[in-house]
């Protein structure tokens, strides 16, 4: 038998990403936990709420990979944060959307985050990114396997169809605008991306 280390969560924190405050989050909830941290001194703190989530920040383009930003299994805290989100997390394949924010800070205390709603004009970047299924969910079924392989047919003779090379899309229309503005902010491997995912991250791009 083979034995594996668990699966380590992504970490969640905004406090260590000052670049993910005003960026647009996508959050699939999948569970509410009670978990108890520790004070500094090894102490219990009282339990608190946890969620664990599949996040995505649509309009942060990660340099390794070209595309959103995505955090799968991360483990969400926070008294400002865990009750926007938890509500999503009993209904199906439900997410929530919103800018993230920090709240002013109160004394020594820092501000606490908060996902602000999306404009309507964030609606498109939101739909067009969730449609490439990031998340992994979805599965194409398997192809049926034939039972009996079908009679040979007789033998036709036609004239051997004529072979298309496809069209990339950044050569039909306004797609080499859209490739040399990617290109321009820095996504190396655009020319690799379909043209739906192209598209979308070039909307989320200045200028």
């Amino acid at each position: 038998m083979a034995f594996e280390q668990p699966a380590q969560a992504e970490k969640f924190s905004p406090r260590d990403h000052p670049e993910w405050v005003n960026k647009l989050f996508l959050i699939y909830p999948t569970s509410v936990d009670m978990v108890t941290f520790n004070n500094d001194d090894g102490t219990p703190k009282p339990p608190s709420e946890v969620v664990t989530a599949d996040v995505a920040i649509v309009d942060l383009i990660n340099p390794e990979t070209g595309r959103p930003t995505v955090l799968k299994g991360a483990r969400i805290g926070g008294k400002a944060l865990v009750p926007q989100i938890k509500p999503y997390a009993s209904k199906h394949n439900t997410a929530a959307a919103g800018r993230l924010r920090q709240l002013p800070g109160q004394g020594a205390k820092s501000g606490a985050y908060v996902l602000d709603n999306f404009q309507p004009q964030d609606g498109p970047t939101l739909t067009a990114f969730d449609a490439t299924d990031w998340r992994g969910q979805i599965q194409q079924p398997a192809p049926p396997v034939a039972a009996v392989a079908p009679a040979a047919a007789a033998p036709t003779y036609a004239p051997a169809p004529v072979q298309q090379t496809a069209v990339p899309w950044f050569a039909v229309g306004d797609g080499g605008a859209v490739l040399q503005k990617l290109l321009a902010s820095g996504v190396a491997n655009a020319t690799g991306l379909d043209e739906a995912t192209a598209r979308m991250i070039a909307g989320t791009l200045p200028g």
